[in-house]
């Protein structure tokens, strides 16, 4: 779904409008609000719009909604019913993932929703008393030319992976907080945000029975959402990693759906999870489209995945994610629909979880020791280094912060190579990430394991795995669909205990027990080997290094970086020395955004 407008207080040429978002590409509505115009912009093919008698003015998009512990798929009627009654909190009935707008003529009121999870986030822009909106980031800059950088944001960005609400890469741009809409105020323009959900976390001692219980609510839920999505003789394509996710998911999908094609990316011609991904597929007697990532195709993937991503994010995944609906999209088209099983982890039992003990600990060193530390391996650049010494000392250093919402989550070592004011942003930065999750958590002094589960899913998950599916999906017209992460699996993994998702330290552990059902125990207790492109490669050999090199120090972001410490990681790379993740991670974060800003034709301001 698009969605793009404009309110506004004055007198417009709409013609003149019109022209800055692609003339013929966009439809134009007008609706009055006494001496106020509101103009909505909308892509004729991706959105689906109902007005009501009520004056209820509403846009959707495959909307679930749940009545009676039933789901029931969009229904025009159904929905206009709810709003006349509910309004805004109708958000608080719907179970999919939706970014979502409407107008309510009647009273003169206009609601804006970012998704519950997932990266379907509105951005807004106030220019000279005219507010413009989007799901879309880089389409406000047809309107506001050129980006003026937000250290805050860019830091986080470079720092933990992705930009935490409400601040966005400009210091103009806002966006409604994930799980939030914002009720519009057209007499200033201004935003008033309204959290619609909040997990309620238990983290009871119980016994087998209710143990037992929880886990076969969690496949009722499972079984619920695949039998909604779609009727049964509708092709399907859903992606199949060899993981426990995809895996269990794609059994739980056979039960209602038979025209199933599998999908699976793998980059060279050498992974070890293909053949366990061939054992599901032939498991689930469906067919396996293995795709493929040569060298030679590196460079054209990187800069289409940044072309078809509204909003820049940290994963290195996303090339692979993007290629596979890059090629669905080529060979059946747009009205494919996907299930791609990310999010389970973040909910269902994670690594973190078995280091509770540990950060809590290390949250007791003083400060200044702390400090001293991250001072000590910033001087002499150990953040680069891979070895186990460094990793430890690393792994102490995080704690300095002394935010649940912070430790846990640092990809790279953005903060050691940024120019500006660092620790002021990154003081920014931190208070940020947890700002507007906590108003989720429904008790009013959250635990640690509660802060760490909101961090966990609402950031890790929300703001880094699933954003590197919505958005390239959108572009590209296919619908995709995160079952992991809709209303009920959320209510269910949150009142799963820890000591449950964690069984002797084995993550994931309620969906590998469910998995028991369909696979042996070699296949789901194996150790995984992740999934991840192999970027030292491509900054060793010929045109890929090349590339990297040319796009990062002939950018535009370079200048807010310290160029030596950049250049060194390059150099330790083409001597095939080790080095560590933060390092590697750091070059893909700035290769990755400065593609994004080339792609969509972005300057920043000086």
């Amino acid at each position: 779904m698009k969605i793009l407008g404009i309110v506004t207080k004055k007198n417009k040429d709409i013609e003149k409008t019109r022209n800055l978002f692609s003339g013929n590409e966009w439809v134009n509505k007008e609706i009055e609000f006494s001496s106020i115009k509101a103009h909505l912009f909308y892509k004729r093919e991706n959105i689906k719009v109902v007005l009501t008698e009520n004056e209820l003015f509403i846009s959707h998009d495959n909307i679930f909604i749940n009545q009676e512990n039933r789901i029931i798929a969009a229904n025009d009627n159904k929905i206009i019913e709810l709003l006349s009654s509910k309004k805004e909190r109708i958000l608080e009935d719907i179970i999919s993932n939706i970014s979502m707008l409407y107008f309510d003529i009647k009273n003169e009121d206009i609601f804006l929703s970012s998704n519950r999870a997932g990266a379907g986030r509105i951005f807004y822009l106030n220019i000279d008393g005219d507010l413009y909106f989007s799901n879309d980031f880089s389409l406000l800059f047809k309107v506001k030319k050129k980006l003026k950088i937000d250290h805050t944001a860019y830091l986080s960005y470079l720092k933990f992976g992705a930009v935490a609400e409400d601040t966005t890469f400009d210091k103009d741009i806002k966006s409604i907080p994930v799980g939030h809409y914002a009720k519009l105020n057209i007499e200033d323009l201004s935003m008033r945000y309204h959290p619609f959900f909040k997990l309620h976390h238990i983290d009871p001692v119980i016994n087998e029975t209710e143990e037992n219980s929880l886990l076969n609510e969690t496949e009722e839920n499972l079984l619920n959402i695949f039998d909604s999505i779609s009727n049964s003789d509708e092709k399907i394509h859903i992606f199949i990693s060899g993981g426990i996710d995809s895996s269990l998911a794609g059994f739980y999908l056979k039960k209602y759906h038979k025209n199933i094609i599998g999908h699976f990316c793998m980059f060279g011609d050498n992974d070890p999870e293909l053949k366990y991904a061939e054992q599901v597929a032939k498991k689930l007697q469906i067919p396996l489209e293995v795709h493929t990532i040569n060298d030679k195709d590196v460079i054209a993937c990187i800069k289409d995945t940044a072309k078809n991503t509204t909003y820049p994010h940290v994963d290195y995944s996303n090339i692979a994610l993007n290629y596979l609906l890059r090629k669905i999209h080529d060979k059946y088209g747009k009205e494919a629909k996907i299930i791609e099983c990310n999010g389970a982890d973040d909910g269902f039992g994670y690594g973190g979880l078995n280091q509770i003990k540990i950060w809590k600990k290390l949250y007791k060193y003083p400060s200044s020791i702390l400090n001293m530390i991250n001072k000590f391996i910033k001087s002499f650049d150990l953040w680069m280094s891979d070895n186990s010494f460094c990793k430890k000392l690393m792994g102490i250093s995080r704690a300095k912060e002394k935010s649940i919402y912070a430790s846990h989550t640092m990809l790279s070592a953005g903060e050691m190579v940024y120019l500006e004011n660092s620790s002021k942003y990154n003081k920014n930065a931190v208070n940020n990430l947890g700002k507007y999750l906590e108003p989720m958590i429904d008790t009013d002094s959250p635990s640690y394991y509660e802060k760490m589960n909101m961090i966990q899913f609402f950031h890790t998950n929300s703001r880094l795995w699933v954003a590197k599916g919505y958005t390239p999906s959108e572009n590209l017209g296919l619908k995709i669909i995160f079952p992991f992460t809709w209303e009920n699996m959320l209510k269910i993994q949150a009142r799963i205990p820890v000591k449950t998702k964690n069984r002797d330290g084995v993550v994931k552990w309620p969906l590998k027990k469910l998995l028991e059902k369909f696979m042996d125990n070699d296949f789901i207790y194996r150790a995984k080997s992740g999934f991840a492109p192999p970027i030292l490669d491509w900054l060793n050999k010929g045109d890929n290094s090349k590339y990297f090199s040319d796009t990062i120090f002939n950018g535009q972001l370079i200048k807010y970086l310290n160029k030596q410490k950049i250049l060194k990681i390059f150099i330790l790379i083409k001597k095939k020395k080790k080095v560590s993740r933060y390092a590697t991670t750091l070059l893909w974060s700035i290769l990755f955004f400065e593609e994004w800003l080339n792609q969509h034709n972005i300057k920043i301001s000086e």
